[in-house]
């Protein structure tokens, strides 16, 4: 396996509005590293089939080796997303704010794009899929909608190469609170949701509402979407003993259960109307925004202008606004369980061979 490391220029958008806007909050302006690794043997004809791949908020670990290597086993490239060292982070568990997933999504395209133009080995863009874990997880299904993945790359110089869509979407214990409304575009690419049973961090539930979600858009009959089931596992319930021992992460900052925050087609955040937070609604803010869809409120301002530089101005905007204050919550249990691991190896290695079509037989590692 050849190793390449890349320096790519991406953007740094907050939001769902940014990102379907595209224009200055996409503007390169940060160098993000991309570390792609290119298997053994003989290009399959038209080129490697590769997985992108996003991190959670601790970063990239030692847990997210052997599930990059079930793809490479099987003729597929990888390629890590370094978000938090280009914005000189480590850690987001405490806030995940400190980098927002527009950034993560504005990545994860720069990645897929680049993927397109680099010369050291010729990937098949019919063939590119995407893997996230914990808030990379979050990142990993949101690239399926049609609306953030067409503003992402609106600017890119070519007709091909604004057309680029991930082929198929692997989401470990993804935090899901974003519930798209009826008459959001999916791309359609599979995609499969894989959560532990009793999870309370990124909630076991979100992730079987969204998957719904998807399906009920894109049709019943082609069920897109899948939830794959681990019972007995916590979040990060595929790290190591030695790693990350299950324990209550007393810092982690967690969107209760019942949280749904609504997206609109213009990216636009809402709080359901029943809800608490709904009574914490600025007034003038409602002004503002005139009328909100039915059963819904407005959640993001509509003058909201936050320098990205400016971290706690970004924190006080989203995590300290008080329409989040009756969702939050700190505490969640984490940790490895390890007699899940030989089952979630072998289910990423099935997925993205049986989806990232026409490559090479399994090898002996299943």
């Amino acid at each position: 396996m050849s190793v390449i490391d890349l320096q790519v220029s991406s953007g740094n958008p907050l939001t769902f509005t940014d990102l379907i806007a595209g224009g200055e909050r996409l503007k390169p302006d940060i160098q993000v590293r991309l570390e792609l690794c290119v298997p053994k043997g003989e290009m399959p004809t038209g080129g490697w089939p590769a997985v992108v791949a996003i991190h959670g908020s601790m970063g990239f670990g030692p847990h997210h080796a052997p599930q990059l290597a079930m793809c490479s086993d099987r003729g597929i490239a990888t390629c890590k997303v370094w978000t938090f060292k280009a914005r000189g982070e480590t850690n987001s568990v405490e806030n995940q704010n400190i980098v927002p997933m527009g950034a993560f999504l504005c990545d994860a395209f720069t990645a897929l794009d680049t993927l397109s133009t680099q010369t050291h080995a010729k990937i098949n863009m019919s063939k590119v899929g995407i893997i996230g874990w914990s808030y990379g997880g979050t990142c990993a299904a949101y690239t399926a909608m049609e609306a953030v993945a067409a503003g992402c790359l609106k600017d890119k110089p070519t007709a091909e190469r604004r057309a680029h869509r991930f082929a198929a979407h692997l989401v470990f214990y993804g935090g899901l609170t974003y519930t798209p409304l009826p008459g959001t575009k999916w791309t359609g690419a599979p995609m499969e949701f894989h959560c532990g049973d009793v999870e309370n961090y990124s909630w076991y539930s979100h992730s079987v509402r969204l998957a719904k979600i998807i399906n009920d858009s894109v049709g019943q009959a082609r069920q897109v979407a899948k939830v794959i089931t681990y019972p007995g596992g916590h979040h990060s319930f595929d790290r190591y003993t030695w790693e990350t021992p299950e324990h209550v992460e007393e810092i982690a900052l967690v969107l209760s259960e019942d949280c749904a925050l609504g997206v609109m087609a213009d990216g636009t955040l809402l709080v359901p109307g029943t809800s608490p937070a709904a009574n914490l609604v600025d007034p003038e803010d409602k002004k503002a925004r005139g009328q909100a869809p039915e059963g819904w409120e407005w959640l993001t301002r509509p003058d909201f202008k936050v320098p990205f530089e400016d971290v706690p101005k970004r924190m006080e905007a989203f995590i300290a606004n008080p329409q989040f204050l009756s969702y939050m919550r700190r505490g969640a249990h984490i940790g490895a369980n390890e007699s899940l691991h030989s089952s979630l190896l072998k289910n990423v290695g099935d997925f993205f061979r049986s989806k990232l079509q026409n490559l090479p037989t399994i090898m002996a590692k299943l």
